[in-house]
């Protein structure tokens, strides 16, 4: 599964209201344990809660150098 079908779900889950912890449990339970961490949900949530619904990578801080540079 890739990332943008993951954050997918990360969108759905925050708009039914769920909270981090178990829209991580839910997905680890059904996709794998290795699938997303409750922190990384939390971190997308936050991103949601901000009004940016947009599913995409931000270029800055999550970005390697190396991606950087090659841009």
């Amino acid at each position: 599964m890739d990332k943008k079908q993951i954050r997918t779900i990360f969108l759905y889950e925050f708009k039914l209201g769920r909270k981090a912890a178990e829209t991580a449990r839910n997905i680890n339970h059904v996709f794998g344990e290795s699938t997303t961490s409750e922190r990384t949900v939390q971190h997308w949530f936050k991103i949601f809660r901000g009004g940016d619904e947009s599913l995409e990578d931000k270029e800055g801080k999550h970005m390697s150098k190396m991606t950087r540079v090659q841009l």
